[in-house]
């Protein structure tokens, strides 16, 4: 059991350049190891620090469970077994190739669909690799030997981090420049930990108020601006969020005239001038982003089909708004959020119900082609029909061809305009729920250093007062028009009044 009085306790740290360092005189110092100084500090503790490779400092820390790690990644296979003291850092896993790759043309949609992939030896992300049943992983002891596999044609594809990648190869002298990353998987959070034992807990708790104390004082916003200064030597930012340090490369985005900025006709949202440019909220936020990001693309109106399948399968198609499903998560990269709305089968008042599961059988269910909708009331067991416009899927149901139209309020009052009806008798008999539109770039070949820059530029947009007026003059002028009970906040529009949150 470890006494706080009269031990020092030891911390093993897994060596990583800028965060984890050892000096030619065997001194420890970087971001990581400074916020371990001084949490022990708040905490009145001394602490003996040591580095170690992972796989040892996980060994080492099942056997002696009386010492503290870092900087372990949060997986659900390890939430049980840690005391989660305090997160350091926040990074994008990518999965890198060879420019001469025929992957960085084609990209890929999943971790399934590689074969021949580096990664180091019991790495969380060569659990990763594992559970997605990737053919011939070839795990080594060090990401310097990963990334030389690479390099040398030897596997197609390594699953490391944007941060670990540049650090690596610059602390190596690797030349990485013909690496690029071609799919993301995810962002992670590495942490200080203790293992959780019950000796542990009394420690735990007193850490991880330390800690929080630590990252409250002037003291920690110092390291954060030196670490970024470190950072930005290897083309690297960080980006600080409630004591995590967001790391993100700040490489150079692709030529402007490489984007495409694909939208659909949505009513107020986005239509056509005069002289048939796009405007409404949706456009016109698009191009706030794009002004932010130094990025010069025209939108261009497109149907619904064309703009999926371009966002799809194509590099660098930036598109709007593409509502957010399970089915779609792992395939877009999701800018920032547009809207918010319901959705639900509209009818005639022939049957009602709560929920798309009380719909009798043999009902038949009309939606626009290749939309999200369609593919959830087919496993649902619904028969579809799909159409061009929601102003066919109303006439379809007004001539009986569909008994309802699985749509949002404010499409079916698009879909009304469009026959010229007032769809009076029209009316949402069973809910389904609520659903968030995004601004979405496509992930084959698409470079991460845009993905993180739009993501930036929307961020700050929505930050600035101006965004806010704006987009509150915006629904209130359409309110009053339209008769509508929009809402805005969060930098999302909500398809109806938001006093529910107040």
């Amino acid at each position: 059991m470890f006494n706080a009085r009269a031990d020092a306790i030891s911390v093993i740290v897994t060596p990583v350049p800028v965060f984890n360092e050892v000096n030619a005189n065997g001194e420890f110092s970087g971001y990581t190891v400074d916020l371990i100084r001084g949490m022990l500090e708040e905490a009145e503790l001394e602490g003996q620090i040591r580095p170690e490779p992972l796989a040892r400092m996980l060994t080492d820390l099942k056997n002696n469970p009386a010492q503290l790690g870092a900087s372990l990644v949060r997986t659900p296979e390890r939430e049980d077994q840690y005391y989660w003291i305090s997160p350091v850092t926040a990074i994008p896993n990518h999965v890198y190739v060879k420019a001469n790759s025929q992957l960085a043309e084609t990209g890929i949609t999943s971790l399934s669909e590689l074969s021949g992939v580096a990664v180091r030896r019991n790495d969380y992300r060569h659990t990763l690799l594992e559970q997605a049943e990737v053919a011939d992983i070839l795990a080594v002891n060090s990401w310097e030997q990963a990334i030389e596999l690479l390099l040398a044609d030897r596997v197609n594809a390594l699953l490391y981090s944007s941060a670990g990648l540049r650090l690596m190869c610059e602390n190596a002298h690797m030349d990485c420049s013909e690496l690029n990353p071609i799919y993301t998987r995810s962002t992670v959070v590495s942490y200080i930990v203790l293992p959780k034992v019950p000796e542990n807990a009394e420690l735990a708790n007193l850490l991880s108020a330390a800690a929080a104390k630590f990252k409250s004082q002037q003291q920690f916003e110092a390291l954060t601006e030196k670490v970024n200064q470190q950072l930005a030597t290897s083309g690297l930012s960080g980006q600080l969020e409630n004591g995590v340090l967001f790391v993100v490369d700040n490489g150079e985005a692709p030529k402007n005239e490489h984007l495409w900025v694909l939208g659909e006709l949505s009513g107020d949202f986005a239509k056509l001038n005069s002289i048939n440019e796009m405007v409404g909220y949706n456009a016109d936020l698009v191009r706030r982003v794009l002004g932010e990001a130094n990025i010069s693309a025209s939108v261009l109106a497109v149907p619904w089909q064309r703009l999926l399948r371009e966002t799809l399968h194509k590099p660098n198609v930036l598109s709007f708004a593409v509502a957010r499903t399970a089915e779609r998560e792992e395939r877009l990269h999701w800018i920032t959020p547009i809207t918010r709305n319901t959705y639900g089968l509209f009818g005639l008042g022939e049957s009602a119900g709560t929920g798309i599961d009380q719909i009798p059988k043999g009902k038949i269910v009309g939606t626009l082609k290749h939309d999200f909708r369609a593919e959830i009331a087919a496993a649902a067991n619904l028969a579809t029909l799909e159409y061009d416009s929601w102003g066919e899927t109303i006439s379809a149901l007004y001539n009986n061809d569909v008994d309802f139209v699985f749509t949002s309020p404010w499409s079916l009052k698009l879909g009304c305009r469009q026959v010229q009806s007032s769809c009076q008798d029209i009316s949402m008999d069973y809910p389904y729920q609520e659903v968030t539109t995004w601004l979405v770039l496509s992930k084959p070949g698409t470079s991460m250093a845009l993905v993180e820059k739009l993501k930036a530029a929307a961020k700050k947009v929505k930050s600035e007062d101006k965004y806010v007026q704006w987009a509150e003059r915006w629904v209130s002028d359409i309110n009053l028009r339209n008769n509508t009970a929009f809402s805005v906040r969060d930098g999302i529009i909500y398809l109806y009044s938001n006093e529910q949150f107040e």
